[in-house]
This record gives structure tokens, sequence and C-alpha cells, in this order.
């Protein structure tokens, strides 16, 4: 009798998200401020080199929280040159891991950072250039984001 209340007491956290330890434990706020991204070097495609970007208040929303999720449109630019700025876009679901950060060049082309693991310090991926928007087509490198 007491290994069924038992279970029942387990079955009930459960479901009401008692036990559910997933979740992470630091809040969307904290993904505000600017990032560095650093690439290594693609042999025949670039040389190691460094991009920035920034995640501004207005992209963490009240619901950022509980959804895991954060979708950034702010602007990437080379850190020696902070003034030349072009459009970024990107999202961390931390919740889940995955993310996706978006370099755009030009009107139809773009860089991008993807990975998983997402969290407010740090996340590493692999950058790419499908399109030869800025590099031979089809390079690729890891690179990390680091939140300063």
């Amino acid at each position: 009798m007491r290994s069924r209340i038992a279970l029942a007491s387990l079955v009930v956290l459960s479901a009401c998200g008692g036990s559910d330890a997933t979740g992470p434990d630091f809040g969307a706020a904290q993904f505000i401020g600017t990032w560095q991204v650093d690439v290594s070097a693609a042999n025949g495609c670039w040389d190691a080199f460094t991009l920035a970007f920034t995640v501004d208040p207005d992209d963490v929303p009240p619901t950022a929280d509980g959804d895991n999720l954060i979708d950034v449109v702010s602007v990437w630019y080379d850190p020696a040159n902070a003034s030349q700025t072009s459009p970024f876009t990107g999202s961390f679901d931390w919740g889940h891991g995955p993310f996706t950060l978006t370099f755009h060049v030009g009107p139809s082309a773009a860089l991008t950072l993807t990975g998983s693991g997402s969290n407010p310090d740090k996340v590493t991926g692999t950058f790419r250039d499908a399109s030869g928007a800025r590099f031979p087509a089809g390079c690729s490198a890891d690179a990390t984001a680091t939140h300063l």
C-alpha cells in the first residue's frame, strides 16, 4: 500500500513540475549585452577573425523566461571598426539547447553560427558562409561566442 501511495505522489509531483530539474537556472535578461565571436581559421577560406553583436533589452520580452526563447534583431560589427554595422538576427532556445545566429551581408546573403547548448556566458558552434557572401561558398570553422 505504501509503495502505491509513494508512486501516486511521484506521479502528481511530476505532472505538476515539482521534480523537473531540466530547465535553465538563469533568466533571459542575462543574455543582454555585447557578445564577441571568435572564429577559427578555415584552411583555404579565411584566417581567424573576430566579430561582435549585441542583445538589446527589447530583444528579451517578458515571456522569454517562460518559453526559454530569445529572438534577437540587432547589429553585428568588426570590433576594430564598431561604427560600421550590419543587420544581425538570431535565436537562443536555451530550454532545448539550439541557437542560430545570422550575420547579414547585403540584402540576400548571410554568415551563420549554429550550435547547441545555449547559455548566457558562452556558446560554441559552427560558423559558415554557405552562400559565398564574403568567403568561398561552403567554408566553415569552429567558433565561440562569449558574452562580455
